[in-house]
């Protein structure tokens, strides 16, 4: 969780976040260039939660000068997501993927969600049509899943559909 951050001189190239993870806080300070230190970390950033951006945000977000991945719900009504179809090479689209939690029924992941009980072909078709809506999406984040995660059977049909088509698959569940 960010829980601060500022953006440092020279402005638009170094930022600087306060994260808290599990009751630890951490201090984040990247530098946005083309090259990097022998033994420098490098970080993506996913941006999740977009479902209510207006026009002059989404805009805003795509415009800026660095790469990103953008989770996305497929299912949304939000047509301003739909412009995401368009999107520079800069800005990747990864479809966001609900999945079973462990508190489910109280917790309904939703329509299209994968559940532990369906077989693969259920499960190719949940994932082909995430991308009849955003067909130059990168792959799928998860969300809540932590339940489904964990299920080896099921990773085994999703894995064989992402590598068979060479696409991301990015497990935002926190699960071990």
């Amino acid at each position: 969780k960010v829980e601060e951050g500022v953006e440092l001189r020279p402005a638009g190239h170094i930022v600087e976040y306060l994260l808290q993870s599990n009751g630890h806080h951490i201090k984040l300070r990247a530098k946005i260039g083309t090259g990097s230190m022998a033994g420098a970390a490098r970080i993506a950033i996913v941006i999740t939660e977009i479902d209510s951006l207006q026009e002059t945000e989404l805009a805003a977000l795509e415009s800026a000068a660095w790469d990103k991945s953008l989770m996305v719900n497929a299912y949304s009504p939000n047509q301003t997501l739909k412009k995401l179809r368009f999107t520079s090479s800069r800005n990747e689209v990864l479809l966001e993927l609900p999945m079973e939690p462990s508190t489910y029924p109280y917790v309904d992941p939703g329509k299209h969600a994968i559940f532990i009980h369906h077989p693969q072909d259920e499960i190719g078709k949940i994932l082909s049509e995430g991308f009849d809506s955003l067909p130059k999406a990168k792959g799928f984040a998860t969300k809540h899943g932590d339940r489904a995660i964990e299920n080896l059977p099921l990773l085994d049909h999703l894995f064989l559909y992402t590598a068979g088509k060479n696409l991301t698959f990015l497990d935002l569940t926190g699960s071990p």
